[in-house]
């Protein structure tokens, strides 16, 4: 019967002093991660050098739209992602976390020809990139060497890119 008392009073004192006085700021951190803003760690290296794997990201939710907490039920929208801009998706295959940029809208043809981005039919500009380049030198030597890199001009937006002609990746697809 003593046993059972101080189990209710332990509870009772756990529930007044610690449970019930960080369950609404716990709640509304979570609601607020789930519909305004985020940080996520980048997992792979596909934005080199503008993002490295294991940098930290901050994500506005609220950059395209406004969610319902906790679902994906859209409560007000004002803008899609434009061309160059870098998104955080969901991979259809496994569902893992994806950070990359978009390089096509709807309707858009995109093609890569020889490591040449083509979107439209027309070749988009690139321009050397100095491997002394902010990003750049973040790499490690061995990286460096083994990689070309250049400024891409898509649509309006300008962002460094880095070549890995050593390792296996599709090199020309699209139409």
């Amino acid at each position: 019967m003593k046993t059972a008392l101080l189990f209710r009073r332990a509870a009772r004192f756990l529930w007044r002093e610690w449970i019930r006085p960080l369950a609404l700021p716990l709640l509304a951190i979570a609601a607020a991660k789930s519909a305004f803003a985020d940080i996520n760690y980048v997992p792979s290296g596909s934005m080199k050098p503008t993002i490295l794997e294991g940098d930290v990201v901050f994500i506005n939710k609220l950059a395209y739209d406004l969610r319902v907490p906790f679902t994906f039920a859209r409560a007000a929208h004002w803008s899609d992602p434009a061309r160059g801009d870098i998104v955080v998706c969901f991979s259809p295959q496994d569902g893992t976390r994806l950070v990359k940029r978009v390089a096509a809208l709807p309707g858009d043809t995109l093609e890569m020809r020889d490591d040449v981005l083509y979107l439209n039919g027309a070749r988009q500009s690139y321009a050397p990139l100095e491997p002394t380049s902010a990003g750049v030198e973040d790499l490690a030597a061995a990286e460096r060497a083994a990689a070309r890199f250049a400024r891409e001009q898509l649509g309006q937006r300008s962002h460094a890119v880095m070549i890995t002609p050593g390792r296996p990746a599709m090199r020309s697809f699209g139409p």
